[in-house]
């Protein structure tokens, strides 16, 4: 807990949940009630469970000096779809083409587009 402290973090525990009290570098304090908290199991385990959306797939995880433990969510895309994200130039015009879309600046291609397209 003491490394906690350090950096300006109290932990008061209440009858079910923690109370937070952070130090900002402003000398202010600021106090928050954390959105959930998972207890460790016997082999020092959480289990995230209903928390986390249901797109993610894994976690990249930073331990940083002071002891707060940092999850960034990761997804996983199909091997086939690789290549769109790495040519910025195809990412970029379909990230386009959607917006476009989204705002209703579309054409109706006729069926002459698609024959010729065919040929």
């Amino acid at each position: 807990m003491s490394k906690l402290q350090n950096v300006g973090l109290l932990f008061f525990p209440l009858e079910k949940d923690p109370l937070y009290v952070i130090i900002n570098s402003e000398k202010e304090f600021v106090m928050s009630m954390p959105a959930k908290n998972l207890k460790l199991d016997a082999k020092k385990r959480i289990t995230l469970g209903k928390i986390v959306p249901s797109e993610v797939t894994s976690y990249d995880v930073e331990l940083k000096d002071n002891g707060i433990i940092v999850l960034y969510p990761k997804v996983e895309i199909p091997a086939e779809d690789l290549w769109l994200f790495q040519n910025k130039n195809a990412l970029k015009s379909l990230k386009r083409g959607l917006e476009q879309f989204t705002k209703g600046e579309v054409t109706d291609l006729s069926d002459d587009f698609w024959n010729e397209l065919e040929e």
